[in-house]
């Protein structure tokens, strides 16, 4: 990797990697790590947690129907400090330290795609009783992070770039056979950058999209002043930068995060890509919406399978994506009640009244639709002419509307409820 300064900062490669090929001098090298400065005032301060870089090589395979090798080198880092734990070496047997970082709750693990890591590590490399304990949901990943704020470049080395790091990843030894034992010098230094540098691609984040700015004191001397900066710094990189993070939590994408911990800049980055996607869908079912009244007029469909298909069509207006998380309509009901009245000469007659209605759960609220009543001698008529009636309703709405589908409105009532609470 090619050394490089931007805004103050300047990744350097850990300057002690540890290598271990059996459990007991993996437990030696990580009990060292869970002793770096960074990670003990972390996990002392008010959040009581630290974040270590998280990362894993696998032997690949070449062939499309081979099984896939297991995981052979787990890497555990700080900015100053990175353990190569070469699982490949210890005969099945786990270090007990790394089962400990994977359980205990003060040590929150970072790096790329990590969740399928994690679950890989836990898979191949615990029994069925051990994977009760090993915990692979204390994690922060940062695409997650990236795609939050619209990095052009995905993964660590476009991410990298963005705060201009060369990032050199040779291709030979990312395909390298990881369980070699020992590792060559290419592929230790490969190891031990990937992992640090998740740490400092963390704090870089901070820096630039979280970072309180004001670091002067009022009615203060300039000694004064240059005290509180340095005390500000050392403060700030561990209470701010730890709650900072916090907000991306256990969240493998952006759909994951919980809108009401993110920073305030970062909800709404978020909640606006949910809007244009929200838009993107609404659009498309509103054409369907249109197609369906035109054979309805070009007397092609009757009308109450066009209503019926008209509510359907826009209740999907959201991705599946969405509406498994809650955001969404639960289900569409339709009402009707048919009820028999008389005319005025004392005829009989059916009198049917037609409605439609939303969960949407999101807002706890109920949202009713279009509705119509007809009247007609029989049953089967009275709830045509109450369809017509809705579908009249129906059309009238939609010219009013154009492409704003009331999704987007609940959507943009949510943004002003989540960014107005904090």
């Amino acid at each position: 990797m090619t050394e490089t300064t931007k805004e103050n900062s300047t990744f350097v490669s850990p300057s002690k990697i540890l290598v271990s090929y059996d459990p007991s001098t993996a437990n030696e090298h990580l009990s060292e790590l869970l002793k770096e400065k960074d990670i003990t005032r972390s996990v002392e301060s008010r959040h009581r947690y630290a974040v270590i870089g998280f990362d894993t090589e696998t032997r690949p395979t070449f062939s499309k129907v081979a099984k896939k090798n297991k995981v052979a080198l787990v890497q555990f880092a700080s900015k100053n400090v990175a353990c190569l734990i070469h699982l490949a070496s210890m005969n099945g047997k786990v270090p007990e330290m790394m089962t400990k970082i994977l359980r205990e709750k003060e040590y929150v693990l970072l790096g790329f795609g990590i969740k399928t890591d994690l679950k890989e590590l836990k898979t191949e490399h615990y029994g069925n009783e051990d994977k009760e304990s090993v915990d692979v949901n204390a994690f922060i990943d940062l695409a997650t992070i990236s795609e939050v704020f619209k990095h052009e470049r995905p993964g660590m080395k476009g991410m990298a770039n963005h705060f201009g790091l060369d990032v050199e990843k040779p291709k030979a030894v990312q395909i390298s056979n990881w369980e070699n034992s020992p590792l060559r010098e290419g592929q230790v230094k490969y190891a031990a950058e990937d992992a640090s540098l998740g740490v400092w691609l963390a704090e870089r984040m901070y820096e630039k999209y979280g970072r309180r700015k004001d670091t002067t004191k009022k009615n203060s001397n300039h000694s004064e002043i240059k005290e509180y900066e340095h005390e500000y710094e050392e403060n700030d990189r561990y209470d701010g930068f730890l709650q900072w993070m916090h907000s991306f939590r256990n969240a493998e994408n952006t759909k994951k995060l919980n809108k009401r911990q993110l920073p305030k800049d970062a909800a709404a980055l978020v909640l606006n890509a949910e809007l244009q996607t929200v838009n993107k869908y609404a659009t498309l079912r509103f054409q369907d919406a249109k197609k369906l009244l035109k054979q309805y007029h070009d007397g092609k469909k009757h009308p109450t399978a066009t209503l019926f298909e008209f509510f359907n069509s826009l209740s999907k207006t959201l991705p599946n994506e969405y509406t498994k998380d809650g955001r969404g309509f639960e289900f569409v009901r339709f009402n009707e009640s048919v009820s028999k009245a008389k005319k005025e000469d004392g005829q009989p007659q059916n009198v049917s009244v037609f409605s439609c209605e939303y969960d949407w759960t999101d807002l706890g609220e109920t949202v009713r639709g279009c509705s119509g009543s007809g009247i007609s001698s029989s049953k089967k008529g009275a709830k045509a002419e109450a369809c017509k009636d809705a579908l009249a309703k129906c059309e009238e709405w939609l010219k009013s509307f154009e492409n704003q589908w009331f999704v987007e409105l609940a959507l943009e009532e949510k943004q002003s409820r989540v960014l107005g609470a904090q």
